[in-house]
């Protein structure tokens, strides 16, 4: 599957988490064990666990394969698809009214729209002094300003 629809609120909270989103990056792709991205971020699987758990119970994750290993079992988890997207029935519906979704949405995304950011004026940054081009690819902006939609902030 090339993407995800995400539509439901919940599923929404973990896509504006960045340490979850992180994870969901390293899951995509190849099987791995929540060990293997642990040892890949530099953090002790046990604080893994819990948001790997929760990634799988809400279906982003997918178990691929269980293998047994010294009296335990590794779990292979990949994640659903290699593009999430929010389903655009979710943002109207909070555009509409002020309540829980509006201000998750706008919060949540809107954070993570910074981080994002960020991350592409480090990388910008960093390809410059390598005399790199650099490519940016599948960024959406989920936080319309006055000027991308004359909708928003009208009195």
């Amino acid at each position: 599957m090339d993407a995800f629809v995400i539509k439901r609120l919940e599923q929404a909270k973990f896509l504006s988490d960045p340490f979850k989103l992180k994870l969901l990056d390293e899951f995509a792709g190849i099987p791995v064990t929540t060990k293997q991205v642990a040892d890949r971020l530099g953090e002790k699987a046990p604080r893994l666990y819990r948001h790997v758990d929760a990634l799988f119970e809400e279906g982003l994750l997918t178990l691929i394969e269980e293998k047994p290993k010294r009296g335990t079992i590794e779990r292979y988890y990949k994640t659903v698809a290699a593009r999430f997207e929010v389903d655009p029935e979710l943002l109207l519906s909070a555009r509409s009214g002020e309540g829980e979704a509006t201000e998750l949405i706008r919060s949540a995304f809107c954070a993570t729209e910074s981080e994002w950011l960020a991350d592409c004026a480090t990388l910008t940054e960093k390809n410059a002094k390598d005399d790199e081009s650099v490519a940016y690819t599948g960024f959406v902006v989920l936080c319309p300003t006055e000027a991308d939609d004359p909708e928003i902030n009208r009195s």
